[in-house]
């Protein structure tokens, strides 16, 4: 797709994270899955530990969450849910409507996109 074309109904965004800091920079990957980009910050963390250093990178949303955005969270199947996006605040926070029937604000970058 280029600049200013409109999508069609067969393209769909794909939800990617990454990892960055102000002081580290960024991975310069794209994560499919937050866990992935988790382990990738992780391997930062440790590098850095190996030479006294420090690393202040975290994972964030590549792909904005919009209002009506099918989601889905849980590291476990027992964790495991699928919402939908209610409201979109400040600071990567939205709230979701879980069809377990609860309803709670969460950091967007740590959802991914329910198929």
């Amino acid at each position: 797709m280029q600049w200013g074309e409109s999508m069609t109904d067969t393209e769909t965004i794909t939800t990617t994270y990454t990892t960055t800091g102000s002081v580290r920079g960024t991975c310069g990957h794209a994560h499919r899955t937050h866990r992935a980009a988790d382990a990738c910050r992780m391997r930062d963390v440790r590098a850095c530990r190996k030479v006294r250093g420090y690393s202040d990178r975290v994972v964030v949303r590549s792909t904005p969450v919009c209002v009506g955005d099918r989601v889905e969270a849980g590291y476990t199947p027992e964790d495991y849910d699928t919402g939908t996006v209610v409201s979109v605040g400040s600071g990567g926070r939205v709230h979701v409507a879980w069809s377990n029937g609860d309803s709670t604000d969460e950091d967007s970058c740590a959802l991914g996109v329910a198929s």
